[in-house]
Parts: C-alpha cells; sequence; structure tokens
C-alpha cells in the first residue's frame, strides 16, 4: 500500500515550525535563559521572530523529510517501519542546520541552551507518530457496464 506523503509531512513540519518556538518560549520564559524578557511586547516580538526564521530556513529540512517518506514508501508499505525510518531521518535533518551552521559552537548536551535546539527534532518525531499516514485514493478499476446479451440481440422493435 502506498501512502499521501506530501500532506503527512507537511502537517509533521508545520507541526514543529510552530510548536518548537513555543515550546523554547516556555521553558526560556520559565530559566530566563539565555535572554531575559522585559515586557509582553519583547516575547511577543521575539515568538513571531523564532517562527518566521524557523519556518524559512527549515524549508529545506522540510524538502528533505518530504524525500525521505517519498523514498521510505517506495520500498515498504508497514507503517510502523515507515515511522520508524521518518523519525531517525526527520531527527538528524532537524539537528542538520544547527550542525552546519554552528559548527563547533554547537552547544554541549550538558549545556543548558541545548534545549533550545533539541526542540526542532523532537517536535518532528512527535509529529511523526501524531499523525496517520493516510493510504493514496486506490484507482478504481475501469467498469464497463455488463451488456445484457438479451437485449442486445432481440428481433423485437426496441419501445421507448
Amino acid at each position: 500500500m502506498k501512502y499521501r506523503v506530501l500532506p503527512y509531512t507537511l502537517k509533521v513540519w508545520l507541526t514543529s515550525v510552530a510548536l518548537a518556538p513555543v515550546l523554547q518560549m516556555f521553558v526560556q520564559l520559565i530559566t530566563q535563559t539565555p535572554y531575559k524578557f522585559n515586557t509582553l511586547r519583547d516575547v511577543v516580538v521575539y515568538l513571531l521572530y523564532m517562527l518566521v526564521c524557523g519556518w524559512l530556513f527549515s524549508i529545506p529540512c522540510w524538502l528533505l523529510l518530504l524525500f525521505s517518506a517519498w523514498i521510505t514508501n517506495l520500498f515498504t508499505s508497514k507503517t510502523r517501519l515507515i515511522k520508524i525510518i521518518l523519525t531517525f531521518a526527520g531527527m538528524v535533518i532537524a539537528l542538520l542546520p544547527f550542525v552546519t551552521y554552528a559548527g563547533n559552537s554547537l552547544p554541549q548536551y550538558n549545556n543548558p541552551d541545548f534545549a533550545w535546539v533539541m526542540f526542532y527534532p523532537l517536535t518532528i518525531g512527535l509529529g511523526v507518530w501524531m499523525y496517520k499516514l493516510k493510504p493514496t485514493a486506490q484507482v478504481a478499476e475501469t467498469h464497463t457496464p455488463h451488456f445484457d446479451e438479451h437485449i442486445g440481440h432481440t428481433d423485437e422493435p426496441i419501445i421507448t
């Protein structure tokens, strides 16, 4: 069975784009790490900034996730296996921009700043398991109406 991977990966990606900054903001408001917010305006502006940047910079990640889902869907039809592979691929893909752009300056796992980096891969993994893979619409077999032989070969006039 083949699945509709475009809407599925869009849901997973958009969930991550929307949920990761909100979770990050929630943690930052509680811990005040790494920024301190003085006003509600600061919080809203920073959240909007994170949403826009997260959306823009993660478009290549969504395309890679879509490609991964498409390839996986070609080789297997087992939903659980597809989701396991996409969870791993999605988490790696979500970490790629941070590793690529941060290089050696990526925070270590014991550093409190590492938490904000992990929200993106965690929300990708959550989205993979939260949404259902829907099968593609099966192409209906061409159905030709049965031709009644008795009607077709009658010598009697057809009454209309």
